[in-house]
């Protein structure tokens, strides 16, 4: 992106320091489902973002498009540790941050949307919507999630109708826990009568940051690699994407929501583009690498490629072994 870009032969080649392609944001890290997969033992001190940190953040990344000359601004992924339309302000939220010009999507269980914030999500300038419904009969869903079945397939099947009516696209994901009994070809053909696409693949448990360890998951159930600290590029997330909690500290990673042991790059408020870069820049060269990236399993390989997406077709072979070949 930019002049951040070295060049080997007629390709572009990976950034020569970290530069996020993906922001994830988080609105609040209070959530009121308690899913098997979600390492919720030792959360941090609960909140809710303000609008002068999300300013922040919107501002930040603007400037450092600027200043640093980067091609684009990053994708916005509304996330982080907790239900993020359980922010009161998460509306007006998402759409400052759409109106800054972000391609932005949104991960809800979906519990908080009733029929006025249906339609205020479909007609957003949000490109995706993601939906967690983890499972197709109530037993297995309230089983996997702790929320109420029927009262949530309300919710959802309400946001459809709405986001058909604005040519919005929805998707349900959910991940193979234990309890979820229904087979992938189930769901897909519950949603699809809904006419509601459903994510194909990427269903697995991730063992993010190693924190499902002290959970009761059977260990075989755990999906991807551990990092290998021979490669550059041990972590496709940590080099291509950053992560802000609610109160505007710029995290490790996606995992490092979990954990009250947070290892925090930076504060939005205080810190300039240039200084997360050179931060995990160090993180990413220092060797032993932090504790909880040494047990983390992520699927490593599909995970590169989705953050590089914009610039994987553009690599030379050899920078995408480097993303890829774990």
């Amino acid at each position: 992106m930019g002049s951040n870009l070295k060049t080997n032969n007629s390709y572009t080649a990976i950034p020569e320091m970290p530069i996020p392609f993906q922001v994830e944001i988080e609105f609040s890290n209070i959530c009121n489902a308690k899913c098997m997969a979600c390492p919720r033992y030792d959360m941090p001190t609960p909140g809710f973002m303000k609008i002068e940190i999300l300013e922040q953040i919107i501002n930040h990344y603007k400037k450092a498009k600027e200043y640093l000359n980067w091609d684009d601004l990053p994708e916005v992924i509304i996330s982080g540790g907790g239900e993020p339309l359980l922010n009161k302000q998460a509306l007006s939220f998402i759409n400052k941050i759409t109106d800054a010009g972000f391609s932005t999507s949104l991960t809800t269980n979906g519990s908080a949307i009733d029929g006025e914030m249906a339609k205020k999500l479909a007609n957003s300038n949000l490109e995706i919507i993601f939906i967690s419904f983890w499972g197709i009969e109530q037993q297995e869903y309230e089983n996997s999630m702790k929320l109420n079945f029927y009262k949530n397939l309300e919710r959802v099947l309400t946001l459809a109708e709405e986001c058909k009516k604005t040519n919005k696209t929805i998707f349900v994901k959910w991940v193979r826990v234990p309890e979820l009994k229904s087979s992938d070809y189930e769901i897909e053909i519950f949603w699809e009568k809904h006419g509601i696409k459903t994510i194909n693949g990427y269903h697995s448990i991730w063992n993010r940051g190693g924190l499902l360890e002290k959970t009761k998951l059977p260990k075989d159930s755990f999906d991807g690699q551990l990092p290998d600290t021979n490669r550059r590029i041990w972590c496709s997330d940590l080099y291509f994407s950053d992560a802000f909690n609610w109160r505007g500290d710029c995290v490790l990673c996606c995992c490092n929501y979990f954990t009250s042991n947070q290892i925090i790059v930076g504060n939005i408020l205080v810190d300039k583009p240039e200084d997360f870069i050179a931060r995990k820049n160090k993180i990413l060269n220092e060797r032993p690498i932090p504790k909880m990236c040494q047990t983390c399993k992520l699927p490593r390989t599909s995970r590169a490629m989705r953050l590089t997406g914009r610039i994987f077709k553009h690599l030379s072979l050899e920078d995408q072994k480097i993303l890829t070949q774990y």
